[in-house]
């Protein structure tokens, strides 16, 4: 039986390594990534550890026998089998993997924590985009639809800036009207200031979680923009109509939003009761606060490669080589945590909050990280 496909664009995931291994891209690319999928572990970071496994074995500093691993045979079914397996149950070197790429290198030292800097090129990342820190902060592996929110309109922007309308009718006029009604504020798409974007990053993942539940398609919704209105503002309430269309049951926007929202402080709790530290745990890569040029790794970038965006008034300003700043990064952070109900100085839960989204039966499970 031929495995099924469930993500868009994930059997990528393996292609690089299928193609060295067998001159030729295999049906294996495919069964990877149901695999990395069947096993739920995040496509994205495991493309991450392969990357970072092969530079480590070329440059002698893992071995076969150092990790277990058949490294030789990489872009094999073999090879992918067994990693995701042994990350999955937690055997022998899978066990570090399984803490992703930064902390395995942090155990293996030598030169891969070099190798895995190098390699930390972020999609959509925090240096270009401010919401952004947020969302990698505060989720346990890439939240890749939360990063195509932000990317989407912005790109759409980036190709009228760059064709000087030719390409895109997404204006920063238009682009604003759209962040004031999809991200709570016209201020969460001005790049010269922080303001704005932690309302933005708690507006985004509350809309993905629910719209993930709806199993809508991530490159269809949501609808930013419109080309044959007069304002070309796309309309944040379709998904719930659609939901009201299918079901009978009277829930407009921010019903089903708030549901997003419950279901994403459920997920909190659940990473919270599986040993994740809440403000701790909220961190981003030291890379990131480093001023650098980063290759270019998404669409975004390919459209703009000077990575131009709004800023205040008519100001076009460039993010390429720029870095977050730590102490604006910790202040939207504190402000993130305050408009989640959530305790700022740890990060953790708060009942009062939990009441209020109906979790109550969270409290006592979580009791020492909830406050």
């Amino acid at each position: 039986m031929k495995p099924s496909i469930r993500k868009c664009q994930t059997p990528l995931m393996y292609t690089l390594w299928d193609r060295k291994f067998h001159q030729t891209v295999t049906e294996t690319s495919f069964r990877a990534t149901s695999l990395v999928n069947d096993y739920s572990l995040c496509v994205l970071e495991i493309a991450f550890i392969l990357i970072w496994l092969e530079k480590c074995f070329e440059q002698d500093i893992l071995t076969e026998k150092d990790t277990g691993l058949p490294l030789s045979t990489m872009g094999s079914w073999e090879f992918i089998e067994t990693v995701v397996k042994k990350i999955s149950y937690g055997e022998g070197f899978g066990k570090i993997l399984a803490e992703g790429v930064a902390r395995a290198a942090e155990h293996v030292g030598k030169d891969s924590k070099a190798i895995a800097e190098e390699g930390s090129v972020m999609p959509y990342g925090p240096e270009v985009f401010t919401p952004s820190a947020l969302l990698y902060a505060t989720e346990p592996r890439p939240p890749i639809t939360e990063l195509h929110e932000v990317c989407s309109p912005l790109t759409k922007w980036a190709l009228w800036y760059t064709s000087k309308g030719a390409k895109s009718y997404v204006s920063t006029d238009v682009l604003r009207k759209i962040a004031d009604k999809f991200w709570g504020s016209e201020t969460a798409v001005d790049f010269s200031t922080y303001e704005g974007k932690a309302l933005a990053a708690i507006k985004i993942q509350n809309r993905q979680y629910a719209k993930e539940s709806l199993v809508l398609c991530d490159f269809a919704y949501p609808i930013f923009d419109d080309a044959s209105s007069e304002d070309h503002v796309g309309d944040p309430s379709i998904e719930s109509r659609l939901l009201f269309a299918v079901t009978g049951k009277e829930i407009d926007e921010d019903a089903l939003n708030h549901y997003g929202k419950r279901i994403f402080t459920l997920n909190r709790a659940i990473h919270l009761r599986e040993r994740r530290k809440g403000r701790e745990d909220d961190c981003l890569p030291e890379t990131q606060f480093i001023e650098r040029e980063e290759r270019i790794a998404d669409v975004f970038g390919m459209h703009n490669p000077e990575l131009f965006l709004p800023g205040s008034g008519d100001e076009i300003i460039s993010r390429k080589g720029k870095a977050l700043e730590k102490d604006k990064f910790e202040q939207m952070r504190d402000e993130y945590y305050e408009l989640r109900g959530w305790d700022i100085p740890t990060g953790f839960l708060k009942k009062k909050t939990l009441k209020e989204l109906d979790l109550s039966e969270v409290i006592e499970p979580l009791r020492e990280k909830v406050v």
